[in-house]
């Protein structure tokens, strides 16, 4: 026995009943639980649970499962989320679980089902639970185990059992209680039909459970009054079952449970003793049998009704061996007026997907529903039905095709066939009547079957792209997913088919989500302006994705009046924001070792010229003779190499010392009109004695009227110095540097200096604007290899531009361009004055 506790609102029958629909092969005395559905006040409480399942969660009683499920971590925490994220009604899941203290994980099967008026219906049952945890031992093989519920004893109340039907709806397994009940053997009920057993004491409940297993439908609370074999008492019975599929949703059978109420005596019966039932295959399993081949001008009409020739001689025969003619309740009536057929008969025909016609002597007897549906008749003792069927009546014997009249006076042409029927002594005429299609709908096929293909094709197209693309509602629903979309959030498309969107994106980008996606729909956000929507997208197994989503329209929905539909195209930026993140990561660094090397040199800098000055200093003093003579001419020759190394050294940190303050951006520039010809001029002036010792020869080409330029003036000075000593250091003796002025034919205040001295090739000059760096024509001039790269800095510090050009052995040229915009504002400047 398996004992269950489960809430008031429920019973035995109904955990039963959930169990069967979690799998049709669970074991009975499984470990299982439930958490919502009916009878739960809210979607988080636990309806019935095993007490191994309460046993390994540690409580006493459903209140404390639910309050465990709700606030716990670990394995309680990955159930709370599958009973909350598990799509209903999609396949059972087998999750495994580790639980704190039990040595091994356990394996759960877990499925959510929607239950009508009540929340989500949860089941979780513990394939593999330990035996320390079970508690109870499992009953013999040959006496299945019942359910019963924890602190509630059988006191005289309902025997229950549990059957199982196959495919074909035949007992292979019923508990011991019904044959006991019964009073029949349990082998004379295995593999007998459980329609046919209930048919053969009442026809109507053999009829309604036909139904169900023809429809395949669940049902519960089915009340059979059963005789007991050999007594005058009945056995009172109520059963409930569900149908139960594979993987491959093909249908193994039924699976249910049934509940024996005391005895009490049979009433008179006035039913036929032997009264039995059929059940009709549904119109594709009737046709699913071999048939005659097609001739070549037999198309698909002809097909559909020689399958429904075919069905209704097979019903003919089933009929003659399911009714054998019951004895006439009048021995005077004549032998030409045959009894009405049994209900049995009429139900069957009613279920057929096509008309039929029953008559004898030539008189109508009996028509399906199908047919006074298709004729708009409301029963068949009619005068209009009657006079409806009188092209039927009429009819040639080799017609095969007749005109009938629907309810809204339209013709319906139809295709007829006739079968022999058995009736007692008599025989009579089965006549099927199969609508056929009109010329419009052939017409149109060609045209359907073009759109079907082109629909496969663009599928394909839409599996093959590397974006996720799901079809969207007006209400936010997903209506399809394609395959990459499958693979991104890893759901098959038929467990997220219904849902919210919003299921595929994280709870915090679910508002910018929507936000999105409502914008779209009043309109709010215009064709030109989607630029879609960067977002966090949440897989099934709960990770998280950065996502790209664009929404769009699908076609108008005015013109056609059909639900909107939206497309969304999500695209993984995994790959995207990790580049992103490396590139950020490598900009940091550098501009991280740019700044800690420009404070480096700053302190070494500042560190240096503290001695230096002070050498320099001493040495022009001593140089001086300020305190008496030095007494040695070489001593003179001493001090003049100190002072000029200390000045180099000197220069060299100033320079160090500037292109640190200007890669940290700490340089101190003030901005002013600045008159660039005189500039130039007294550069030249302060170079040409080191031209003259050079005998380097500098010519001064100046635009007359040549705007101010706007620049801090002390760093345009230092820019042509620079450029002037390197022109004079590496041009050789008899050359000669022309500086010159001009605007340019971008309105640009440019600054030219060329010379012809020895000049670099591309590689020279890249080494060259390097710091440190020089070209390896320039390293026996002397030289501390910064000013190039030094007065290139200075000049992107004056927002200028800086262009050098060299050709080995044919000089270089040096440009600086002061822009437009700079022009303009040195016309400003001048009248505003200087700026910071």
């Amino acid at each position: 026995m398996t004992e269950i506790c489960f809430s008031p609102g429920l019973g035995a029958a109904d955990v039963a009943t959930a169990l069967c629909s979690l799998s049709p092969r669970l074991a009975p005395d499984t470990p299982a639980m439930g958490i919502g559905g009916r009878g739960a006040l809210d979607a988080g409480e636990a309806v019935f649970a095993s007490a191994a399942i309460m046993r390994l969660f540690g409580v006493s009683g459903l209140p404390e499962l639910s309050g465990a499920i709700g606030v716990s971590d670990g394995a309680a925490a990955r159930l709370r989320q599958l009973s909350q994220t598990l799509p209903l009604n999609g396949p059972a899941r087998l999750e495994r679980l580790r639980f704190e203290g039990v040595k091994r994980p356990i394996i759960f099967l877990c499925r959510r089902l929607g239950v009508a008026g009540a929340p989500p219906l949860f089941l979780a049952a513990a394939l593999d639970m330990p035996h320390d945890l079970r508690g109870s031992v499992a009953a013999p093989p040959e006496a299945p185990a019942e359910i019963s519920s924890v602190g509630r004893p059988d006191r005289g109340g309902p025997a229950r059992f549990l059957w199982r039907t196959d495919a074909e709806d035949r007992l292979i397994e019923v508990g011991p209680r019904l044959p006991e009940a019964i009073g029949e053997p349990k082998a004379e009920l295995l593999g007998q039909k459980l329609a046919r057993l209930v048919a053969g004491f009442d026809a109507d409940k053999g009829m309604e459970l036909a139904r169900l297993f023809e429809a395949r439908e669940s049902w519960s609370g089915l009340d059979l009054a059963w005789p007991v074999a050999g007594e005058d008492f009945i056995a009172p019975v109520t059963i409930a079952g569900s149908p139960v599929f594979d993987h491959r949703r093909q249908l193994l059978g039924f699976r249910g449970f049934g509940l024996i109420h005391p005895r009490r005596a049979a009433a008179p019966d006035s039913r036929i003793p032997e009264s039995k039932i059929i059940v009709l295959r549904s119109p594709l399993e009737a046709g699913a049998g071999p048939s005659a081949p097609q001739g070549p001008e037999q198309g698909a009409d002809d097909a559909s009704i020689s399958g429904s020739r075919a069905r209704l001689a097979d019903l003919a025969s089933r009929l003659e061996q399911e009714w054998p003619a019951p004895p006439r309740a009048n021995p005077r009536q004549s032998a030409a007026e045959p009894d009405p057929l049994p209900n049995g008969a009429k139900a069957a025909f009613d279920v057929l997907p096509i008309g039929v016609l029953v008559c004898g002597n030539g008189a109508a007897l009996f028509a399906n529903r199908f047919l006074l549906d298709l004729l708009g008749c409301a029963d068949f003792a009619s005068a209009k039905f009657r006079e409806a069927i009188q092209p039927v009546m009429t009819r040639p014997a080799s017609a095969e095709y007749l005109e009938l009249r629907d309810g809204s006076g339209r013709a319906v042409r139809l295709r007829v066939a006739r079968a022999p029927l058995p009736h007692g002594p008599e025989w009579l005429e089965a006549i099927s009547l199969a609508p056929q299609p009109s010329a419009a709908r052939s017409g149109a096929e060609p045209e359907l079957k073009r759109l079907q293909r082109e629909a496969r094709e663009l599928n394909a197209i839409l599996d093959t792209a590397m974006e996720g693309v799901a079809v969207i509602d007006s209400a936010g629903r997903i209506k399809s997913l394609n395959r990459s979309g499958e693979a991104l959030f890893c759901y098959d498309k038929a467990e997220v088919a219904g849902e919210p969107f919003t299921v595929l994106v994280a709870p915090e980008s679910r508002e910018r989500a929507l936000a999105y996606f409502e914008g779209l729909k009043s309109n709010g956000v215009a064709e030109v302006f989607n630029d879609g929507r960067e977002i966090l997208g949440l897989t099934r197994q709960g990770g998280q994705i950065p996502i790209f989503m664009t929404l769009g329209k699908i076609g108008s929905s005015a013109a056609s009046g059909i639900d909107q539909r939206y497309c969304a195209l999500l695209r993984d930026m995994t790959h995207w924001k990790k580049v992103e993140r490396e590139l950020d990561d490598a900009r940091r660094e550098a501009e991280r070792a740019s700044a800690l090397k420009s404070d480096f040199l700053a302190k070494v800098s500042h560190e240096i010229r503290t001695p230096l000055n002070a050498i320099i200093g001493f040495a022009e003093v001593i140089m001086e003779e300020r305190f008496g003579p030095i007494g040695n001419a070489r001593y003179k020759d001493y001090l003049k190499d100190i002072h000029s190394s200390g000045s180099l050294v000197m220069s060299l940190v100033n320079d160090l010392l500037d292109l640190s303050k200007i890669e940290a951006g700490k340089m101190d520039l003030s901005f002013e009109a600045v008159d660039a010809n005189r500039i130039v001029t007294e550069c030249v002036s302060i170079m040409q004695p080191q031209a003259s010792s050079a005998r380097v020869v500098i010519r001064l080409s100046l635009a007359p009227q040549l705007p101010h330029i706007f620049a801090d003036e002390r760093s345009v000075r230092q820019i042509v110095l620079n450029l002037l000593s390197n022109a004079i250091k590496f041009t050789q003796g008899g050359g000669q540097v022309i500086v010159s002025t001009a605007l340019n034919d971008e309105n640009c205040a440019a600054l030219r200096i060329r010379d012809t001295g020895v000049g670099m090739s591309e590689g020279d000059l890249k080494v060259a604007l390097e710091p440190f760096g020089q070209a390896p024509r320039a390293r026996g001039s002397g030289g501390t290899g910064l000013g190039l790269p030094l007065t290139k800095a200075l000049v992107e510090a004056n927002r200028a531009s800086f262009s050098i050009k060299s050709k080995v052995q044919d000089g270089t040229l040096v440009e600086v361009a002061f822009l437009p915009a700079r022009v303009v504002a040195a016309e400003n400047g001048a009248r505003h004055g200087p700026q910071r």
